[in-house]
């Protein structure tokens, strides 16, 4: 299935599903991607906003398969920022599954700084509000049972 999601910082992302196994009577709610903290993996309580609506939707529309895409920003090493990007995917994943949606309703993976969305690459000045918008969890949907 192809997924397209908007990803203009600072504006709230849809969830939108393309392809042959789309469901045109799914109400697609506005979700914003999660934040994370420098160098952390913790959800911040205005992360639990977003996370509560992805429940929401999941609890409503139980057949819904979501991949959780998480990122860090370029400062740091690639091989440690992969690794904060999985455990970053990871407490968001246990977020959802803590508020009784199943596991196999949902994946999630860790990008690294590969998907950086702005002029943020290594090497490059950034404030902190710029590298904040790398450090993010996409929410993807990918099926339906």
């Amino acid at each position: 299935m192809d997924i397209a999601v908007s990803q203009i910082p600072d504006e709230p992302i849809s969830i939108i599903s393309g392809g042959g196994n789309t469901r045109p009577d799914l109400p697609l709610p506005t979700i914003n991607n999660i934040y994370y903290d420098f160098d952390k993996d913790d959800i911040r309580l205005d992360a639990q906003i977003e996370l509560d609506k992805i429940v929401k939707f999941m609890k409503d529309n139980p057949d819904v398969k979501i991949d959780l895409l998480s990122h860090t920003d370029a400062r740091g090493k690639e091989d440690y920022n992969l690794e904060l990007s999985e455990r970053r995917a990871k407490s968001a994943m246990n977020y959802i599954i803590g508020k009784g949606i199943p596991p196999s309703q949902i994946t999630s993976k860790g990008m690294g700084e590969t998907k950086i969305i702005n002029k943020c690459k290594n090497n490059v000045s950034c404030t902190d509000a710029e590298h904040e918008q790398n450090r993010r969890t996409e929410f993807v949907i990918t099926g339906f049972k």
